[in-house]
């Protein structure tokens, strides 16, 4: 979702599967477009066109695809190139932090043995204390725990990883 100024062949060709305003949001609202709540799909808007999205906030709030600035989907329109490239890169997720700062993300499934999880794990820690907004209080983070999806969860120390 952008204005005018960049034209539409520039955005397909750094990645966007779908470009375009007033047509995007009529193709929204007429479901032309399907709409799925999935960890690869993201909706990028400008600053400028925001206010055009609240006659599909419903449908797109419902798929938790609303733009927002905390996840980086409401962005300045010169910034617009750079992060279509970055959410179209395969390794592209969007790390929600719930009211008491817990993190609840999927590192493995069933069918993976211990050391690709342990790998998966190991992962996740050198990625997030890398990020600038988890900088500061990831360092204070000694304890995580680990549970399968209807399981108990067992607690595990961050240095025996």
């Amino acid at each position: 979702m952008r204005r005018n100024d960049i034209p539409n062949f520039v955005m397909i060709n750094l990645g966007a599967d779908v470009v375009g305003e007033d047509d995007l949001i009529n193709k929204i609202k007429e479901r032309e477009i399907r709409l799925q709540k999935r960890n690869n799909n993201f909706l990028i808007c400008t600053n400028d066109c925001i206010h055009k999205l609240t006659r599909v906030g419903k449908e797109i709030g419902r798929k938790g695809l609303m733009p927002n600035e905390k996840c980086g989907t409401l962005v300045s329109e010169f910034l617009l190139p750079k992060h279509v490239k970055l959410f179209k890169s395969e390794n592209t997720y969007i790390f929600k932090l719930n009211k008491l700062n817990t993190l609840n993300i999927n590192i493995g499934d069933v069918y993976m043995s211990n050391d690709e999880i342990r790998e998966n794990i190991n992962h996740l820690f050198e990625h997030l204390e890398n990020l600038e907004f988890f900088h500061f209080n990831f360092k204070h983070v000694k304890t995580i725990y680990l549970s399968s999806t209807m399981g108990f969860p067992f607690k595990i120390k961050k240095n025996s990883l």
